[in-house]
């Protein structure tokens, strides 16, 4: 019925070139969307993710391959590997849906509102992709406003990406620094920032940051003045002497007086050179008392010298601040000795004195040592009877009123022999005439 069948060698196929080939066609996007075809149809499934309302039917295998936290939670004795679901208890259910389903898509959506949400969900999970993406986004969109909320951000997550926030606080501390959370830095960020920009010419923007971190709760913070202070390796002239001999932060802290004192006296030549250029009113005084603490322990004499050109070129202004009358009697008697000082007229050298010897009580004998240095016979005797003889200072030692005696009649004899002169001169004059 059946004929016999036959076995016959296949012909060979003739072609030229080579004997055989190897082909290799795309499949992993086509296997993607099958996979993610049979999630969405809850086809082969073999575990649930549960968040809040949602129940999110998935494959083990999808979840261990991408996913160390899922991979330890199903390879081991976890109830959630023989219960054969996990409550995602705590976490926002719409980021715990959207990290599923980038298991299955490799697509999540990244916006202001959910980053942080985001960011939670793909930590728990080691979705480090997922981390990424939320970061790259992060750092896309930051400013100066939101920079130091990012930060925070990272450093919560352990994002790979903080390095380029502090590089970008960094140059923009300027703005940073004016913003309302710029207090909310961490130290060791700040220490980070002061690093990546601690040169001279960026010294005075890093000084008013660190003051500004520190004012944001004193009480806890003003410790770290020193620290900080030393960060800034190559601190300027005009940043030192306007602004860190002032602080409040500095004077409190004996640690940190020693490093300014060091900074202020082992600078080098060329920055001295430019001290006396910004001291004003406000900080001579401090300066000074600076190289007067600290003249045992370091070279303070050209530094003094600076303080005291200061003031004999600002001598008739520094007498009017209260600062003044804290001068010891050889700094006032230095100062009226000085060429500007001699210069002024004797009334002004007078008052002068007078200010500085009405501050507080003096020796008695510094009243008559400074009166030497006023000509005061080159005072109006009106001048002298109305200012001068009824100062308390001088009515309280009988020395001064015998230099003032003495002056008075020096200018009495003056006046005497001027209208001998101008009389002797008008008769010689009318002689002539006739």
């Amino acid at each position: 019925m059946f004929s016999r069948m036959t076995t016959s060698t296949p012909a060979r196929l003739r072609v030229r070139g080579k004997a055989a080939i190897s082909k290799k066609v795309e499949r992993s996007q086509a296997v993607l969307d099958a996979i993610r075809n049979l999630q969405e149809r809850g086809e082969l499934c073999d575990f649930e993710v549960r968040t809040g309302a949602e129940i999110l039917p998935v494959h083990r295998f999808v979840l261990q391959i991408s996913s160390e936290y899922f991979r330890t939670m199903l390879q081991t004795d976890m109830i959630e590997a023989t219960q054969g679901y996990v409550e995602m208890k705590g976490m926002d259910e719409k980021s715990v849906v959207s990290c599923v389903r980038f298991l299955y898509t490799g697509e999540i959506d990244v916006e202001p509102d959910n980053i942080h949400n985001l960011l939670n969900a793909a930590n728990l999970m080691q979705l480090e992709e997922v981390k990424s993406i939320c970061c790259e986004y992060c750092i896309s969109e930051m400013s100066v406003d939101n920079c130091i909320d990012i930060l925070a951000l990272f450093k919560q997550f352990l994002c790979e990406k903080a390095k380029e926030v502090i590089n970008f606080i960094s140059r923009n501390l300027s703005k940073v620094m004016h913003t309302t959370v710029f207090t909310e830095i961490e130290k060791e960020d700040l220490d980070s920032v002061i690093l990546c920009n601690a040169t001279s010419s960026n010294s005075t923007v890093l000084w008013i940051a660190v003051s500004r971190w520190i004012n944001g709760d004193e009480a806890s913070r003003s410790h770290h003045t020193a620290s900080l202070f030393s960060l800034i390796n190559e601190i300027g002239v005009a940043c030192l002497i306007k602004l860190v001999i002032t602080s409040r932060h500095v004077l409190s802290s004996q640690e940190c007086k020693d490093l300014v004192a060091r900074s202020l006296f082992e600078m080098t030549k060329e920055k001295r050179e430019c001290v006396e250029a910004h001291l004003d009113i406000s900080n001579y005084i401090l300066l000074k008392q600076w190289t007067e603490i600290y003249r045992d322990i370091f070279d303070t004499k050209t530094l003094n010298d600076d303080v005291f050109s200061f003031m004999e070129s600002n001598l008739i202004e520094i007498s009017t601040c209260s600062d003044f009358v804290g001068l010891s009697i050889d700094d006032v008697l230095r100062l009226l000795k000085c060429v500007k000082a001699k210069r002024l007229t004797a009334q002004v050298r007078w008052q002068i004195i007078v200010v500085w010897c009405s501050g507080q009580r003096r020796p008695i004998d510094s009243y008559s040592t400074l009166f030497e240095q006023v000509d005061l016979s080159k005072l109006p005797i009106s001048y002298i009877q109305t200012e001068v003889l009824p100062d308390r200072d001088v009515q309280s030692t009988n020395e001064c009123k015998d230099i003032i005696i003495e002056a008075m009649c020096i200018r009495a004899k003056r006046n005497e022999t001027h209208r001998q002169n101008t009389f002797h001169r008008s008769a010689s004059v009318r002689r002539q005439r006739k």
